[in-house]
């Protein structure tokens, strides 16, 4: 930034001056005369502030000459650019431009060193450098803090790192707590907690396993077992059964013997049936099919008995036919004859009788048979009950079922124990791996809250940002052979050996021009206006202008503007202007 003119009228102690300046320009003169005006006018025109009266935010005439009624200060810089303010309103007169964020602390040499002054924030806002989310969030990533823990706070980066760090060790510490609870430890301990594991209540599912076999093995034994006892039992219902019907032999056997005098008699009361069928026919009664009618009844001769029987569940009749049950339907009544004219069938009384009778017939054919088919029956079972054998396995029965009943017992409780065990390892596993889940948490959190904490991430940007100022400051020490000048961790600013608190005015005055200058450099600013150099004596003040005119010839400095107490003006040589003011 080249400042090239300057006019004041009435502000401050001035009322009137315009001058062009020099790459270096000197304003001198005995006091009173408005050096320091000079000064804090150039510093009011581009910043509305000045070190008497502050910025001025109403209209004033405290920085009025005195007896003016108004006033401006204009300076042109940059060529063609020029900045014009209003002394009594504070108001900028014509276009506005963007300044650097350093200019207010090259106009006033004390202003970055000044206790009042935030320098941390300041120095990032100078080099253009931030600690703001997005940079913070850049420098985490590069760091491979995890994503989540690092989202968990992000919403708080806003307010930079302190806010998020005191969150972070929020979640830390919560988490310790939970790691703390899970495993039953008085504290956390990062040693303990990398190799912390449940341990087993009772006997484990390795002890088990050797002693009952696996799961699956016991699940084998168990299928195992149950299938003795199934074919125990079933043994044991054969030899229920063989008993039973030896118990039952010997009144099947009576009921065999009655066969021959059933059959007999079914016979006599089949020729009796057969007897009235041909009489029947011989009268010329006959059915469709050229079986006697026998109103509504089967031929017992020809046709197997049907019996009826009712359904439990909706009590319809039903007999069996064709191998299945069915529903039972009477059969159709033979259409009665005509009658006819008496004395025409004298057949007819006799026919009606024989029906009757056959029907009779037909009931007491059917229960004959029923017994003699039972006789058969009997016979049967009692041949097929006298042939077999009581096998010894149906004896052991029920001994070898009492024998794997205890087996299954056992297997049962065998199952139970690991069943268990394996409950207790599945909950001893989930112990572990929730304390293992924390104590990772609590390495993300940890690592988080050291990025964050002010020897973290904060430390990075400001060396980043120090790095070249503290590389100025120490190139300037060493071209005027004056105390270095250095700001530690928490942003102090030492003079040689001493904090600048318990510095002289000289030596104070020297660390604020180095500070000042150091700044316009690395900013780029490259404007410089120091106020009160006659606090130097002469040779320091020689020291001074070589310093800065060579800093002019290497092209790092555009503009300085110096402002002393002399009793005469010096000569300074080509390149400088002096101003004597009266």
């Amino acid at each position: 930034m080249k400042l090239s003119r300057i006019e004041v009228n009435n502000f401050l102690a001035i009322k009137d001056f315009s001058g062009d300046l020099a790459p270096l320009s000197v304003f001198c003169g005995k006091n009173g005369v408005g050096k320091s005006s000079l000064k804090e006018g150039l510093s009011f025109v581009f910043t509305g502030d000045t070190g008497r009266a502050g910025k001025q935010t109403k209209t004033s005439k405290e920085l009025l000459h005195r007896g003016a009624e108004g006033g401006t200060v204009t300076v042109q810089f940059d060529g063609d650019k020029t900045v014009s303010r209003d002394v009594t309103t504070g108001a900028i007169l014509g276009p506005r431009f963007d300044y650097p964020v350093a200019l207010p602390f090259v106009l006033k040499a004390d202003e970055f060193c000044k206790d009042t002054t935030d320098r941390r924030s300041a120095l990032f806002s100078i080099m253009g450098l931030s600690a703001g989310v997005e940079e913070i969030m850049k420098r985490l990533a590069e760091k491979k803090i995890d994503p989540e823990v690092v989202g968990a706070v992000k919403h708080l980066l806003a307010g930079g790192c302190p806010p998020a760090l005191t969150e972070a060790e929020k979640k830390r510490t919560l988490d310790k707590g939970a790691w703390c609870e899970v495993t039953g430890a008085r504290q956390y301990g990062k040693v303990i907690a990398e190799k912390w594991e449940a341990e087993a209540n009772g006997p484990t599912l390795e002890e088990l396993t050797a002693k009952y076999g696996t799961w699956e093995e016991i699940q084998t034994d168990l299928v195992a077992w149950n299938n003795i006892i199934a074919d125990q039992n079933q043994l044991i219902g054969m030899f229920n059964a063989y008993q039973e019907g030896m118990a039952k032999l010997p009144e099947l056997r009576e009921k065999g013997k009655q066969h021959a005098t059933l059959t007999a008699a079914a016979n006599d009361l089949r020729k009796q049936y057969n007897a009235l069928k041909d009489e029947l026919e011989t009268l010329g009664a006959q059915g469709t099919s050229g079986k006697p009618v026998a109103a509504g009844h089967r031929n017992p001769a020809t046709e197997p008995a049907q019996q009826i029987m009712e359904c439990p569940c909706c009590t319809k009749k039903l007999v069996y036919k064709a191998g299945k049950l069915v529903e039972y339907t009477a059969p159709e009544a033979k259409a009665e004859a005509k009658p006819v004219k008496a004395g025409t069938d004298p057949n007819k009384d006799r026919r009606d009788e024989i029906t009757k009778q056959m029907g009779e017939l037909y009931t007491k054919v059917a229960a004959a048979e029923t017994k003699v088919k039972e006789a058969d029956e009997a016979i049967s079972l009692a041949n097929s009950l006298e042939k077999q054998e009581l096998k010894q396995e149906l004896a052991d029965a029920p001994e070898q079922l009492k024998d794997a009943e205890q087996g299954l017992k056992e297997c049962q409780q065998a199952e139970q124990e690991v069943k268990a065990a394996r409950d207790a390892a599945g909950q001893q596993k989930a112990k572990t791996d929730r304390a293992k889940a924390l104590h990772v948490s609590v390495v993300k959190w940890e690592q988080l809250v050291a990025a964050l904490s002010p020897e973290g991430i904060p430390a990075e940007i400001l060396k980043d940002a120090m790095g070249p100022l503290d590389a100025q400051l120490q190139g300037a020490a060493e071209a005027t052979g004056w105390p270095l000048v250095s700001l530690d961790e928490n942003m102090a600013v030492s003079i040689g050996a001493f904090s600048r608190k318990l510095t002289g005015e000289s030596y104070t005055w020297r660390g604020d021009a180095m500070m000042a200058v150091s700044l316009a450099v690395v900013s780029g600013v490259r404007v410089v206006s120091l106020d009160r150099c006659d606090v130097l004596d002469a040779p320091s003040r020689m020291v001074l202008i070589n310093w800065l005119l060579g800093l002019i010839d290497a092209g790092v400095l555009d503009t300085v503007l110096l402002y002393m107490t002399l009793k005469t003006a010096p000569d300074l040589g080509e390149g400088t202007c002096t101003y004597w003011l009266e």
